[in-house]
């Protein structure tokens, strides 16, 4: 062990020692460039750093699931004059599959629910927990389907067998009981909605991994049959109605695949066919992956779960990072090689005294590695600021551990393969001269340090590329956002409120609440109403139409108010009438575009015509969107109901701003507590329901403006650091110039020409690449901005302008500097 550590002898750790020396030694000398190789490497580490935390933590969801690769989703798939896709399936299909399917091991089948919770005390008194979402109306197989559960008392058989009994989490036994045992809390009542009264059967521990199934109540599922859940909510054995809330998982049996499950599914479909009253269409159920359902935006993940991960969002997010680490490294290699003449001398003596070219490529790599670990080092800070700061964008729930050993092998990773990556190159380059050329100060014009030159532009126009592919992104995206928040969607969201009553409470308290309201002042209408006009929920159904030569069928979408609906929104009448209060007769109010499609041109003449041969059309409304501005405008019905449980109310404010709307707002949450005490006051503006259609491409958005400017920090970092050494190299030259009569515009156009020539190849190699992913981001939009050539001159100029300041700070010094001293540097 003497003389050595590690296996390492004396003479090893000493020249490690001297190597170490020499690295610290000469970035102490070359201040400016090290400062800027940290600071750019460590912008482009931590960028990297935080794109890897959120990417990680989205892929990790269900990944503990035993037999996660077993376990698949039936969802319902829609084709005919209805297409489209729902989570859900009709209630009927898991009998249909546990006797009619081969290969499957286990079927759970459960219906997410939420609602009101209240938990009485020993002398009956309830204390009110809120609303609560996060509850399912589970089977037994549920646990034997997901059997990552542990159970603290109870378990699956006998817990979930009976009638209104209840499974919670220890978590949700806490909160509901306090810190009583948890033998005592068995047999402790629950109330749900109020009515739902239930006991709870068992309790098991909370799953502390990242899970999508992270519900917390379940109830048995035999409670359906035995009380209203099955008159109001759920029916079952039902073919003809599919609602999101009802979820089928299977895990199939060992040995068998999907694809054998697949050819199965037909069954389904025949099974759909046969019992469903509306032959229009078809509904062929399909299997997702456990793995799946994080990720896919068509299907979605449960009714009130977390918002789906785009794998195509986590990708495009992993190459921007992957670019900005290039970058950061790009701007190493152009400053560690632009020494390359500065530096020749040492190559040289070194030489010369005996040292080998490995010895040589060993001490470079040495000077990249402290560099790179001063990087990783500021990179953390700036990763945690970063997380505090743009915590809006950032997934909920993800934290920053800077012990996680995922984080550790991250970051130890980044410093290996950034030490290799930026400092190979350079150490290769700068150890390669001959000794003779180096101590005569030739060998900075050798072949190989003009091939450096070149490699150096090159990558210069590289960084300025990708630069400007982002900022011509960035735009696209921002003019896209614009005109979806302001687009004219044929209906006033100005200064509307939308409030829901509890749907389970009686009607005469509904009417009540309205009274109260229709005393306030300050609202200028309202109406009641099942959904706004645009909303994340829809309704639709097929509607036929005879019109005297055959019989057209359409899916259309329905909305239901009173006769106030069209007033509160603005929304325009082009001829007929408005919906009349009369529950006797079928009224309908139809838009342009299912006017088109029953084939008449003109408003007035559909006036009268018959749907479904029991409903009459009173009324044409002009166009308007009733979902976002990803799809087109769709046939649309509204008819007359007055019983719903919405409110739409419109406030009278002329400035619309959200401090006018205050008086208003106490006053009708005054109403509320009123008439519904014991439930939350919630409300949503029509202005924020629109927003909220766009979360996706405003995070989108966001995180490209910030990579934008990350990309942009960058490369102007890369640039000042090359203009400042292309000052100090043409010193004498400057002085030479000054004295001979050149001007400080001159000057300064001589040290910028060359720089900016790159900005201008780097524009125009980048402008067909960003017209191309531009117009591809695009497409998926039925209403979207056209690409226009403002956009590129914009992005042009503005890469030349910061460019050409980032330039500028250094070479207007160099050109306004006494001569005398230029002539003297050395």
């Amino acid at each position: 062990m003497a003389g050595s550590l590690y296996g390492l002898g004396t003479n090893d750790i000493k020249m490690i020692i001297k190597d170490l020396t020499f690295a610290f030694r000469n970035l102490r000398r070359n201040k400016l460039l090290a400062v800027i190789n940290v600071l750019g490497l460590s912008i482009g580490i931590s960028a990297c750093l935080v794109i890897f935390l959120i990417a990680n933590y989205e892929m990790s969801f269900d990944r503990f699931q035993p037999e996660k690769d077993r376990i698949y989703r039936v969802y319902s798939s829609f084709s005919g004059v209805f297409s489209g896709l729902n989570r859900g399936i009709p209630t009927a299909v898991p009998v249909a599959v546990r006797d009619n399917f081969s290969g499957v091991e286990s079927v759970t089948n459960f219906h997410t629910f939420s609602g009101q919770v209240d938990i009485p005390d020993d002398k009956g008194i309830r204390k009110d927990f809120g609303n609560y979402e996060k509850i399912i109306i589970a089977d037994p197989e549920y646990f034997e389907v997901f059997s990552y559960y542990q159970w603290v008392e109870g378990n699956p058989i006998q817990s979930l067998s009976e009638p209104f009994k209840v499974v919670i989490s220890e978590s949700r036994a806490k909160t509901y009981f306090g810190d009583l045992n948890p033998l005592d809390i068995i047999g402790r009542e629950i109330h749900y909605r109020d009515s739902l009264v239930v006991t709870v059967s068992g309790i098991v521990k909370d799953i502390t991994e990242r899970t999508d199934l992270d519900f917390t109540d379940f109830i048995s599922f035999c409670t359906i049959e035995k009380s209203w859940l099955n008159e109001n909510n759920i029916q079952l054995n039902n073919w003809n109605s599919t609602k999101s809330i009802s979820q089928l998982f299977i895990k199939l049996a060992l040995g068998t695949t999907a694809d054998k499950i697949e050819v199965q599914m037909p069954k389904l479909a025949y099974m759909y066919k046969e019992n469903n009253k509306s032959p229009q269409w078809n509904n062929t159920p399909k299997l997702q992956p456990l793995g799946d359902l994080h990720f896919n935006y068509e299907i979605g993940i449960f009714d009130n779960s977390r918002s789906v991960a785009g794998k195509s969002t986590l990708q495009i997010l992993v190459v921007v990072a992957a670019l900005l680490l290039t970058i950061a490294c790009i701007n190493f290699i152009n400053l560690q090689t632009a020494q390359a003449s500065r530096r020749a001398k040492e190559v040289g003596v070194r030489k010369v005294l005996g040292s080998s070219r490995r010895k040589l490529i060993v001490q470079f790599l040495v000077e990249s590695f402290i560099l790179c670990v001063l990087a990783v080092i500021l990179s953390v800070v700036i990763a945690d600021f970063s997380l505090q700061f743009f915590s809006d964008s950032i997934p909920q729930g993800l934290v920053f551990d800077i012990t996680d050993p995922i984080i550790a092998i991250f970051l130890i990773s980044c410093i290996i393969v950034v030490t290799l990556l930026a400092g190979l190159y350079p150490a290769f380059v700068l150890s390669s001269y001959q000794p003779a050329l180096a101590l005569k100060n030739l060998a900075h014009s050798n072949t190989a340090t003009s091939r450096s030159a070149f490699i150096r532009k090159g990558l210069t126009i590289f960084q300025f590329s990708f630069s400007q592919i982002l900022i011509i992104g960035t735009i696209a995206i921002s003019l896209q956002l614009d005109y979806m928040l302001n687009k004219d969607l044929g209906f006033s969201s100005d200064a509307v409120v939308f409030v829901r009553t509890p749907w389970w409470e009686k009607m005469e308290k509904r009417l009540t609440f309205k009274n109260e309201l229709e005393q306030i002042p300050e609202i200028e209408t309202l109406s009641t109403h099942g959904a706004p006009p645009s909303s994340a929920n829809s309704a639709s159904g097929v509607m036929t139409f005879d019109n005297g030569k055959e019989v057209l069928s359409h899916n259309v979408y329905m909305k239901h108010g009173d006769t106030s609906y069209i007033r509160v929104y603005g929304i325009q009448l082009l001829a007929g009438r408005n919906l009349w209060p009369l529950d006797t007769a079928r009224e309908l109010l139809i838009n342009e575009t299912y006017m088109h499609l029953l084939g008449f041109k003109e408003p007035h003449d559909v006036i009268g015509k018959a749907i479904d041969k029991v409903a009459t059309i009173v009324g044409v409304v002009k166009d308007f969107h009733t979902q976002s501005l990803h799809a087109e405008i769709t046939p649309t019905v509204i008819s007359y109901r007055a019983n719903d449980s919405g409110f739409g109310i419109k406030l009278a404010t002329p400035l619309n701003k959200f401090a006018d709307m205050k008086p208003a707002l106490r006053k009708i949450e005054t109403a509320w507590k009123k008439i519904y005490p014991d439930e939350k006051f919630d409300y949503f503006f029509m202005n924020d329901t629109i927003k909220s259609f766009y979360r996706t491409e405003q995070r989108i958005g966001k995180l490209a403006r910030i990579a934008t400017g990350i990309a942009i920090l960058i490369s102007c970092l890369g640039l000042f650091g090359l203009s400042s050494f292309t000052v100090i190299q043409r010193t004498k030259e400057i002085g030479i110039r000054k004295v001979l009569g050149a001007t400080v515009n001159s000057i300064l156009f001589l040290l910028s020409k060359d720089f900016l020539k790159l900005v201008v190849i780097a524009f125009i190699i980048s402008a067909p690449i960003a017209y191309y992913v531009a117009g591809w981001w695009l497409k998926d939009f039925a209403y979207r901005v056209d690409i226009t050539a403002w956009i590129f001159v914009a992005s042009g100029l503005a890469s030349i302008i910061i460019a050409f300041i980032t330039i500028s700070f250094r070479t207007v010094s160099a050109a306004n500097s006494n001569p005398v001293k230029s002539l003297r540097y050395e």
